[in-house]
């Protein structure tokens, strides 16, 4: 069989008309771009849209990176905004939910980073913290760095400490919200000494994982080799089954129960 490099989506952060004369423009930082293609990977832009049309644009890729951005809408996990919140953007928010909801509900192999790694919580139906200075005691500088600033303790069996191989990992920081409550199945997979949640990995499906440093701005970083390999490892995979799917017959899902049962949950 031919082999195939596997297509995976980016999502993109936007700029509002006030600051592009009128035109709402989106756009994905170039290490994004760049990590997926030295681990083996075709990637391509995924801009803001209605949510209804998520299935379809899915539908071109074998796996999704949600990347970083501005802070999420606490309305959507049942909160008022804190006083110290940035800007928010509920249209992206909301299809950017859509689509983690339906990576669980196919078993689309997906890959959040920083914002997408909240953004996967809410979408299973966590909350977040919204100002980590404001609402953790004694908390670490967690924002302004996109070099080495501190290290996140990985909990050992865990996806996250099979594919790093290791019990601590030094990370970034450029963040000043965090998953708060985690969502049911989305369990918790690295913590920095503060206690703020660092990673988290929903149990059963294919890759659904989440981070909240920016391993695409430490290229040199085993950590992040590891971790956009194993990514593009799942995605592959996917792209190898459609690829032997016969003509017009539906790609096989390899969604668990477990991957399942959260995607009922959140859409209830």
């Amino acid at each position: 069989m031919t082999s195939m490099k596997p297509v995976i989506g980016l999502t993109c952060s936007t700029m509002n008309e006030r600051e592009t004369k009128g035109v709402r423009r989106y756009s994905c930082p170039e290490p994004y771009v760049r990590r997926v293609e030295e681990a083996g990977g075709v990637p391509i832009l995924l801009p803001t849209a209605d949510p209804s049309r998520v299935p379809e644009l899915l539908a071109l890729v074998h796996g999704v990176i949600l990347i970083g951005g501005d802070d999420v809408d606490p309305t959507l996990f049942g909160e008022k905004p804190h006083r110290k919140l940035g800007p928010v953007d509920r249209l992206r928010d909301e299809f950017e939910i859509a689509i983690a909801r339906r990576a669980v509900d196919d078993g689309l192999p997906a890959f959040g980073i920083c914002r997408g790694c909240q953004v996967m919580n809410v979408a299973l139906g966590g909350t977040l913290i919204q100002d980590i200075p404001s609402e953790v005691s004694d908390s670490l500088p967690h924002s302004g760095r996109y070099d080495a600033t501190h290290e996140a303790v990985v909990t050992s069996g865990t996806r996250l400490h099979r594919v790093l191989g290791r019990k601590a990992v030094a990370v970034n920081s450029h963040h000043h919200q965090s998953v708060g409550v985690p969502a049911e199945g989305f369990d918790v997979t690295a913590r920095t000494s503060d206690g703020v949640i660092e990673a988290a990995e929903l149990s059963g499906h294919v890759f659904f994982l989440g981070v909240q440093w920016h391993p695409e701005r430490m290229p040199d970083s085993d950590a992040t080799k590891r971790l956009f390999r194993a990514f593009l490892e799942a995605a592959s995979i996917r792209a190898r089954a459609n690829a032997a799917m016969r003509p017009g017959k539906k790609a096989a899902s390899t969604t668990s129960k477990r991957g399942r049962a959260a995607g009922s949950r959140v859409r209830g």
